[in-house]
């Protein structure tokens, strides 16, 4: 690595900066770190406890806003679960939040604790809660291992669950089925020869009572597939690409570039920087599931 030379202006700026930082590690303090407390004896001490600052976020789609609290009665957000119904005001330290537009609540109390509400104003409101589960996941293998029922806890608690794409079809899956909904399993493959990464993928169908219609659900790249403002069942896609008919994208989640930076593949290869450079435009998703939807089974 070639070195630049520091030009003889900015050599005053990084001395200065040098010394006032050299000044600080000397009085028991630095940049980003926290300060030693003192016991009142004046010696140092345990590190000093932040003070919890909640934060509440709101979230759906491409979407994500602060929510502010203020005075006012409500639900006790302990009391609630992943998935609210018609609740329209949650009571979080000591303050209360609109949670009356639908979609994902993200309740910080910074740094100690996160907690999750899926908030919906009925029994029928399927694309807001399909766009919290998928929000709620990024596609990765560090949890793959924990139960279904474990995963589900941690969707509660934790910003994401770290799974693969089997494994969010099943649990997106068990969640809306427990809701009342009817799915299915999908699973795709490729027919040409494998690369042993990008050689199929698993998602699901849910019956839509609403649309009369079963629609394909890919929790894990976050999105559905409509085609004339009608959403796609998994065999209507697949015909699709056997036709190179693109259909339209409805985006679920804002998925952080699809997923995890250190995912590795079955070799020990990291193909995140390929897969990202893929997925950077809508033809480049469309090419992805030309190749791993050219064969497509539903199971139930």
């Amino acid at each position: 690595m070639t070195r630049t030379p520091i030009r003889s202006e900015q050599g005053w700026t990084r001395r200065v900066f040098l010394e006032a930082a050299a000044g600080a590690v000397a009085a028991g303090s630095a940049f980003g770190a926290a300060t030693p407390e003192r016991a009142k004896n004046g010696t140092p001490g345990s590190r000093t406890r932040r003070k919890p600052r909640p934060m509440v976020l709101f979230q759906s789609g491409d979407v994500w806003e602060e929510v502010h609290g203020e005075d006012g009665t409500g639900e006790e957000l302990t009391r609630l679960g992943l998935i609210g119904k018609g609740v329209s005001r949650v009571r979080f330290q000591g303050k209360t939040y609109s949670v009356e537009r639908e979609g994902l609540y993200r309740f910080m109390l910074r740094p100690e604790s996160l907690r999750n509400l899926v908030s919906l104003r009925s029994q029928h409101s399927l694309i807001p809660l399909l766009m919290a589960l998928s929000a709620l996941q990024v596609h990765g293998n560090r949890q793959d291992r924990e139960s279904l029922e474990t995963l589900k806890k941690k969707m509660l608690v934790e910003p994401w669950v770290c799974i693969t794409c089997g494994t969010i079809a099943r649990l997106a899956s068990g969640i809306l089925s427990t809701e009342g909904y009817k799915t299915r399993m999908v699973g795709s493959s490729t027919l040409e020869e494998p690369d042993f990464y990008n050689d199929g993928h698993a998602m699901f169908e849910v019956y839509w009572p609403e649309a009369g219609k079963w629609i394909l659900v890919d929790a894990d790249m976050g999105l559905l597939f409509k085609d004339g403002g009608v959403f796609l069942g998994a065999h209507e896609v697949g015909e699709r690409v056997k036709q190179n008919r693109r259909p339209e994208f409805f985006y679920l989640a804002q998925k952080a570039a699809v997923l995890d930076p250190y995912f590795l593949g079955p070799d020990a290869y990291n193909y995140a920087l390929e897969f990202r450079w893929l997925w950077g435009t809508p033809e480049g998703k469309w090419q992805w599931y030309r190749r791993v939807m050219q064969r497509v089974a539903i199971v139930g």
